[in-house]
């Protein structure tokens, strides 16, 4: 058990990257302070990724239809912008020789236990390519389902194996080289896209925190308003037990809320 104090980055990851589309500006005051309540910022190995609108993202859309058969909508759009960024901070990080790496979306908060944070990544399991620190389960799936597979599947007290299943949510995660290169070699044989869609591709073996160490909170610019029409964020929590009181969440957001801040 850990004092609690702090959580000690640089002892579990070589990198930190943290994607930011330029438009989301409002994002950030409530972003950087939390990365500043959990010692991300100055703990040098934190950066930023920031991506911008680029035109020439539709044009490729549209220039290859096989790919993207629904064309350069602003889903499409998005996927592609952040799927770009992904590559790059995966290339920048193999040729740097990282060898573990924290992947954050702008969206993340952490659990308000910062001593339960670090608790669980001194137990981050060896022989993964992948761990998931957040998670989304399937709206259907039972509290006791949820409890039966975790158990049935379990690594140690913090983790269990995902066993080939995918558990979408690219929020928090940590990926190994090899998760790493799989992953590149993915958006290279199909497209760029969110990395959550690839965690288990290639053969990538996948560790899932149990108990989410972060959630992601859904704002009005998030791009799920686009696809899903709805923040399917709750119902993904939900049969996981998620209290979001026991996460660094903005003031009056819940399951009765379809936004942070409005």
């Amino acid at each position: 058990m850990t004092s609690g104090a702090s959580i000690e980055w640089p002892r579990h990851f070589d990198r930190a990257y943290c994607f930011h589309f330029v438009k989301d500006a409002a994002r950030l005051p409530g972003l950087t302070e939390e990365f500043r309540r959990v010692g991300l910022l100055k703990s040098g190995v934190f950066r930023w990724v920031t991506t911008y609108p680029n035109p020439w993202e539709r044009r490729l859309i549209e220039a290859m239809p096989r790919v993207w058969p629904k064309g350069a909508n602003k889903t499409a759009v998005g996927f592609l912008n952040l799927g770009m960024a992904s590559m790059r901070a995966m290339r920048e990080a193999l040729a740097d020789g990282c060898k573990r790496v924290l992947f954050l979306e702008d969206d993340i908060r952490f659990l308000r236990d910062i001593g339960a944070v670090e608790d669980a990544l001194c137990a981050i399991p060896d022989g993964f390519d992948v761990v998931q620190f957040d998670k989304f389960e399937r709206a259907e799936t039972t509290r006791d389902q949820y409890a039966a597979k975790i158990a049935a599947q379990s690594v140690n007290a913090h983790y269990f194996d995902a066993a080939g299943t995918l558990y979408t949510s690219g929020g928090c995660f940590m990926a190994t080289r090899r998760g790493m290169e799989n992953r590149l070699r993915a958006f290279e044989e199909w497209r760029p896209g969110p990395m959550d869609g690839y965690l288990t591709m290639n053969g990538n073996r996948v560790a899932v925190a149990k108990r989410n160490l972060a959630v992601q909170i859904v704002l009005g610019d998030a791009m799920v308003f686009d696809y899903m029409r709805a923040n399917t964020h709750h119902a993904a929590y939900r049969p996981q037990g998620i209290r979001y009181e026991d996460y660094a969440v903005p003031d009056g957001y819940g399951y009765g809320a379809a936004t942070a801040g409005g």
